[in-house]
Order: structure tokens, then sequence, then C-alpha cells
């Protein structure tokens, strides 16, 4: 069972959302929330890695307006805000432990990995009921709940991407 349920749409393409809270599909009354998502403008190039080491893509925050009441949009701000925070700054209290216990070098890669990893893990195993991750020619919308996926994927003319991605089954042959 996957942690989410994507749906992608060009970047070209203004999501439409269901017009039902998606923490427990009760009524909105007309509130929406306005969610931020960290994502990148550009895929980095050799030429930009060739001239300047420093520039290779470029970061981009994107807002986009999601219906959601009162009790879910305080959660869903409250989650975005916490999530970055860990995935930004989780590393630097266990860089400044590797540092001020003097590990070796191979400890202190290791701490920070995990420091780095934990984020990623715990978003992949808690998604929020709606998230996003922007790319330079689309973003993919990420959705707890699948019959809201669903419905969302369907309002913007399109299917989950697991759907999409499913090979027809292969006949099977028996044997001779």
């Amino acid at each position: 069972m996957p942690s989410s349920f994507d749906v992608t749409l060009p970047r070209s393409v203004k999501p439409v959302f269901p017009d039902r809270c998606p923490c427990g599909g009760g009524p909105t009354n007309g509130k929406a929330v306005r969610l931020s998502f960290v994502g990148y403008s550009r895929a980095p190039s050799a030429v930009d890695y060739v001239l300047d080491v420093n520039m290779s893509g470029g970061n981009t925050l994107d807002y986009a307006m999601v219906p959601a009441s009162e009790d879910c949009a305080r959660r869903l701000r409250r989650y975005h805000f916490w999530i970055k925070v860990f995935k930004y700054l989780t590393w630097v209290p266990f860089f400044g432990l590797a540092l001020w216990l003097n590990l070796p070098v191979f400890l202190s890669v290791i701490i920070l990995l995990v420091a780095l990893i934990v984020p990623v893990i715990w978003e992949i195993t808690h998604p929020p009921a709606v998230g996003a991750t922007p790319h330079p020619d689309r973003i993919g919308w990420e959705f707890a709940d699948r019959a809201y996926a669903e419905e969302f994927a369907k309002l913007n003319g399109t299917t989950l991407d697991s759907e999409r991605n499913k090979k027809p089954a292969e006949p099977v042959s028996k044997p001779q």
C-alpha cells in the first residue's frame, strides 16, 4: 500500500481541488488554506556546473490554495511548517555534535546521513492530507486519501499516477 496517492499535473495547469476537506471529507464552508511547497525551478545543467559549482539548479517556493476546514487548515499549516524545519535543520545539531565530539570522519558521515534520512522517512510514513513536489515542468500532488486523490485527478482531467503506470496483465500461457 503506498504511503500517498499521487497525481502529476503540468505546471501550466492550475489545480482544481474537490470542494470538501482533504483531512476528513467534511464541508469546508468556503474556507481554504494557503500551503507552500519547496521544489526545483529548473534542473541542474552541465553548463551551470562548469561555470559555477554553486549554481546547480534553483529552488522554487510554490503556493496553492487548498479547500479545508478550520481544524484541517490548522493541522496542514502546522505539518508543512514542521516538516520543512525538520528537513532543513535536523542535521545542524548532529553536525555540531560530531564536531564537538571530534568523531572520526566515517562516524560523522553516518550520523549526518541518519539525521538527513529521518525526516524523509517520517514524511513517507506519516504523509500529510495534501502535499506537493514541484519540478521544473510539473507538480506532483500527493494525497493521503485515495478517494480524494481520485476526485482531484478527475477534476483535473487525469488519473492517479499508479493507475497510469500500470501495465495490462499479460495472458498466462499454458505449458505444452
